[in-house]
């Protein structure tokens, strides 16, 4: 809870103020200036608020709803994924570890609501560059991760490939796998296989 003036107060705050020995509290819905002060309006109520009286604000207002797919928002430490099964869908908030889903109104009563910036769909500048690839190879590398996914002829013409055998993978090139690497090199990249 935290202390302001009277002209500080925004709509969606919950506050306290006394006035004249009475103690008022609501949940502001909007705002307007007033002579001498604020004219507060609440739900089913309307109050003046004077410069000099302190206000109490018991609950800070909640964000806007973000509607786009995929927005995150955190209340009180728990993670929320916006994931909608269609656009009218009235509880779009995924709560994660629960399999629970929620309103907006739901997550702004469980507590303070932290929007979580839309990170876009881009893919970050920073990633890896994806391995050059040679297209002809004298010796065969240790770690030829990057060359399985591309076939390989060698220097009697024979087409080697990356393929599965059981739950060992290897080379096959001529009809026979062999594990570890290809043979009879050089190795020239197929490009038009």
């Amino acid at each position: 809870m935290r202390q302001i003036k009277a002209s500080e107060v925004k709509p969606g705050m919950t506050i306290r103020w006394d006035q004249g020995g009475i103690t008022y509290e609501c949940t502001v819905s909007s705002v307007g200036p007033a002579r001498f002060g604020v004219n507060v309006m609440a739900e089913r109520s309307a109050a003046h608020i004077y410069d000099e009286t302190p206000v109490t604000v018991l609950a800070e207002p909640q964000p806007e709803e973000p509607t786009w797919f995929g927005a995150r928002v955190v209340v009180d430490g728990q993670r929320f994924l916006r994931s909608p099964e269609e656009k009218s869908d009235d509880q779009p908030w995924l709560e994660e570890n629960t399999g629970v889903w929620h309103n907006w109104d739901d997550l702004c009563e469980m507590g303070n609501v932290q929007i979580i910036p839309d990170q876009g769909w881009t893919v970050p500048t920073d990633t890896e560059t994806a391995p050059v690839v040679p297209d002809r190879i004298e010796e065969w590398p240790e770690d030829d991760t990057a060359l399985r996914k591309h076939e390989w002829r060698d220097r009697l013409g024979r087409i080697w490939y990356h393929g599965f055998a059981g739950f060992d993978t290897g080379w096959s090139g001529g009809g026979a796998l062999i594990w570890g690497k290809p043979s009879d090199g050089p190795w020239i990249r197929v490009v038009d296989a």
